[in-house]
């Protein structure tokens, strides 16, 4: 469960496969991890990007909502992206940009 929560893949891609194929909310599918998500009683998928594309994706989602504050491009992005310290690499990317 390393990778849902950090990215890291496991050595052993085989061992990452059945993990994944175990575990009822979680979809291996086109090199992608998605999360199953259900709210009020629609189900939806969210995506675990890999650590190398986090920031760029806060980055652009923050550019092409006029930068807004951390907290809304957060509530943004949860949308459709879940990772550990999601929120955090929001508001520090915002804080540390003088127009948002």
């Amino acid at each position: 469960m390393d990778y849902v929560c950090d990215g890291v893949e496991p050595e052993d891609h085989d061992d990452f496969r059945r993990v994944v194929a175990a575990a009822n909310f979680l979809e291996y599918r086109d090199g992608n991890l998605f999360i199953i998500m259900t709210r009020a009683n629609v189900t939806g998928y969210v995506i675990v990007p890999p650590i190398r594309d986090r920031e760029r994706i806060v980055a652009e989602t923050a550019l092409a909502t006029g930068l807004m504050s951390g907290d809304k491009v957060y509530a943004l992005l949860r949308e459709r992206y879940f990772w550990r310290g999601m929120r955090n690499m929001c508001v520090k990317f915002c804080d540390g940009n003088i127009a948002c």
